[in-house]
């Protein structure tokens, strides 16, 4: 007997499409392997590349509750103003609350809450004096600074106690340049996600607005904008795994009647045993439903059968699944059979389950017609997640 699992492997996929004229756009990709038998369980890895030209605050193979930074280049014009309002200062921006995104899978009613937080805010500014490091008050502080001959680049931590609510970043330092361009601003932000272990596989998409200007969720203070919108969409793909592990020596069973053959030989019985059998015990990951299925060396179309190679003559085997209630479910060849997770809290850790293997009474009263035979056969099971 041979046990074969197929394992599914898969991943979520982010994107945030590239946009038109008068509205920014960015691309993130990130990849869900929902592998609940790795120690850290289920985990979105933020595959985002690294496209930002001059300066780089992205890194690679992060969870996506880990910050990653992004870049749009909205392209704001401004004058400083000597005033009161820091709206006019070298440097102002304002930025929005964290943000639910409700996804909703395609062909399907399920929908799951995500929800987008910005945690760090940058952007690169054409100043006359731009050596010269812009000292961050209100919401942020100071992170990361570079700078050339005709840009300054920061990238600062919004406070974490207004990552929720958004707030403002600002400084007060007029008199470093007269004129600002806002030529690029890096977005840092991080994802709360539904559990996966609840997302059924499929593909869930959802959208995220934000307004770009003077007083809207991104201000960055009084000026001229190419932009005045920056939209987030989502496409989110799910596809769950599954992990059967079998204890060694388990690819060879052999079937014996109640109590083993040597009492049935050495206790003058006369009688038939009622049945052969053998169980084989084995443990289960899986975070989603799944199917069960045979493939046979030898079959009559629904069920295994075992060969005997001195007579020809073939007897047919069942093979049943044994659930975690031990009822017992009968397996076919090449038909799938459907088993979900029941009320288990939407997954199996090293989940004890067992497979039997039987001849009964009537196709063993065949069998012993040939005493001294030997029978033989291949069975391999087969283990899928529902897609």
């Amino acid at each position: 007997m041979r046990a074969g699992v197929q394992h599914v492997l898969g991943g979520i996929v982010l994107s945030l499409l590239t946009g038109m004229v008068n509205a920014a756009y960015i691309n993130i990709t990130a990849e869900y392997n929902p592998a609940v038998y790795e120690a850290s369980g289920a985990k979105f890895i933020n595959t985002t590349p690294c496209t930002q030209s001059l300066v780089s605050w992205c890194t690679t193979a992060q969870t996506v509750d880990t910050p990653q930074a992004v870049e749009i280049r909205p392209s704001i014009q401004r004058e400083v103003k000597i005033n009161d309002d820091k709206r006019y200062g070298i440097h102002y921006l304002a930025f929005p609350a964290a943000r639910d995104v409700v996804l909703t899978r395609a062909g399907g009613r399920e929908a799951f809450s995500f929800k987008f937080i910005l945690t760090d805010i940058g952007s690169h500014r054409l100043l006359d004096n731009s050596f010269t490091k812009v000292t961050e008050k209100g919401d942020c502080i100071n992170n990361l600074f570079s700078a050339n001959f005709y840009a300054n680049f920061t990238y600062s931590r919004i406070k974490e106690s207004k990552q929720q609510s958004g707030g403002v970043c600002y400084s007060d330092e007029r008199f470093l340049s007269r004129t600002v361009t806002v030529s690029s601003v890096y977005i840092g932000y991080k994802l709360k996600s539904a559990d996966p272990l609840k997302m059924p596989n499929g593909t869930y998409t959802g959208k995220l607005i934000f307004s770009v200007g003077e007083y809207k969720d991104f201000d960055f203070g009084g000026g001229t904008y190419n932009d005045g919108q920056l939209t987030i969409y989502f496409t989110v793909k799910v596809k769950h795994q599954i992990k059967v592990e079998f204890p060694s020596g388990s690819n060879k069973v052999a079937l014996q009647p109640p109590g083993g053959w040597l009492e049935w030989v050495h206790s003058g019985r006369v009688r038939q045993p009622p049945y052969l059998m053998a169980e084989l015990p084995y443990r289960l990951w899986a975070s989603s439903a799944y199917s069960v299925w045979l493939n046979c060396g030898f079959s009559d179309g629904v069920n295994c059968m075992l060969y005997n190679q001195q007579t020809g003559h073939k007897a047919k085997l069942y093979v049943y699944y044994v659930d975690r209630l031990k009822d017992m479910h009968p397996l076919k060849f090449i038909t799938p059979t459907r088993f979900t997770l029941g009320a288990n809290g939407g997954h199996f850790v090293a989940e004890s389950q067992s497979l039997i293997f039987k001849v009964d009474k009537m196709t063993l009263s065949d069998m012993l017609k040939y005493p001294g035979s030997l029978y033989k056969g291949n069975v391999t099971i087969i283990y899928d997640a529902v897609l």
